[in-house]
């Protein structure tokens, strides 16, 4: 927008002196600002990647008390739904 507003305002300024007027100056002073606001705007943006957005892990610790029988299929079960690291304790 503001080399939209400078052009208008050169173009109208210098369309005193120039053959089609100050109008058609300002006016195409506006658009060849604004046109040029966009692409200098817009080749930042066709540059860069995007990158990913870096998810937080989570940790959650899951304490089980059960009987030994049931402590190999707890284990199992853990195991199959990719559990980060299991530690038994036993007692």
């Amino acid at each position: 927008m503001l080399l939209g507003a400078l052009g208008c305002f050169f173009g109208t300024v210098y369309g005193f002196i120039f053959h089609w007027g100050p109008v058609i100056w300002g006016l195409s002073g506006f658009a060849g600002g604004c046109l040029l606001g966009c692409i200098i705007k817009g080749i930042p943006i066709l540059l860069t990647t995007k990158k990913k957005k870096k998810v937080p892990k989570t940790e959650v610790v899951l304490i089980v008390d059960c009987e030994n029988d049931l402590a190999r299929k707890t284990e199992e079960v853990l195991w199959s739904n990719h559990a980060f690291g299991l530690s038994q304790i036993r007692n």
